[in-house]
């Protein structure tokens, strides 16, 4: 078998749970691969909800739910998350000059 280049190895190594913050609680997000199928169709949608509920590790659904966070916070949830994992393209057009606008409204 051949040596895998750089690329290569960097694309199949899975990716790691990404925990970000809920006002003032942290929750895991699973990555994308894991997620339930109708996650992306709910992150896309603006589904917040429906988004943490296939997206989320279990405990992390159990905060979420507890938690009960306004659309700022899980905007912002979102936001951090597509941040740290480099996500951006899962998003359309629109969802990514929204998250930039906000992104710039808080500087």
């Amino acid at each position: 078998m051949s040596e895998m280049t750089p690329v290569e190895a960097s694309v199949k190594e899975p990716v790691d749970v990404v925990t970000v913050s809920l006002g003032d609680q942290k929750i895991a997000v699973l990555p994308p691969d894991d997620w339930e199928t109708s996650a992306l169709t709910a992150l896309r949608t603006g589904d917040f909800d429906a988004w943490a509920e296939g997206a989320l590790t279990d405990e992390s659904w159990a905060t979420w739910t507890k938690y009960r966070p306004k659309i700022r916070e899980a905007r912002e949830a979102v936001e951090e998350w597509t941040e740290a994992s480099g996500a951006t393209s899962n998003l359309n057009r629109s969802q990514r000059r929204r998250m930039q606008q906000a992104n710039s409204q808080k500087k």
